[in-house]
Parts: structure tokens; C-alpha cells; sequence
């Protein structure tokens, strides 16, 4: 199971540009409290908790990296058409 946690969290990292693994590692580094250095060996050596917060990091770095929405292509298509003025509330009539 562990070495399975070390081969996804490197799988993951080589994904990342120099840039990003540079923004992983800075933040790993605060969360953990020490230098993490993304090797087989080094990864090996550190615990259960540690792998699954390194993963867990990752992954949502890359998931708010790959699926952020554009917002500014929501704007343009709704930037000349009138949006609601007013919200009401209650239930909502399934009649059709």
C-alpha cells in the first residue's frame, strides 16, 4: 500500500511543470515541517499521514488546476442579456 501512495505521488509530481512542483514543495514543506524531496527512497521514508497529506495536496492542486471554470468565456456569453433582478423563494412546482 505504501509503496503504491509513493509511486502515485511521484507519477503526479513529474506531471507538474518546474513552476508548480516549486509551489508544491514550498507548501508541503510548511504543512510538514520539513524538506521534501521527491525521490522513491525519500518518499519511502516518510509515514502513512505524511504520504496522504503530500497526496492530498497534489491532487487538489491539480484539480482546481485542470478544472477551474473561464469565467471571463461565462461573462462574454451573458454580457449583453438581462440578468434576473430579483430571487424569490419557496418550493418549486414540478408541473410539466
Amino acid at each position: 500500500m505504501k509503496s503504491v501512495k509513493v509511486t502515485e505521488a511521484l507519477s503526479k509530481y513529474a506531471g507538474l511543470d518546474d513552476k508548480e512542483k516549486e509551489i508544491i514543495s514550498n507548501a508541503l514543506n510548511k504543512v510538514l515541517n520539513k524538506s521534501i524531496i521527491f525521490s522513491e527512497t525519500d518518499l519511502s521514508n516518510l509515514n502513512e499521514t505524511e504520504l496522504e497529506t503530500i497526496e492530498s495536496i497534489m491532487s487538489g492542486y491539480i484539480l482546481t488546476r485542470d478544472y477551474t471554470p473561464d469565467i471571463r468565456d461565462a461573462y462574454e456569453k451573458l454580457k449583453n442579456k438581462p440578468l434576473p433582478s430579483s430571487v424569490s423563494f419557496g418550493p418549486f412546482s414540478n408541473n410539466g
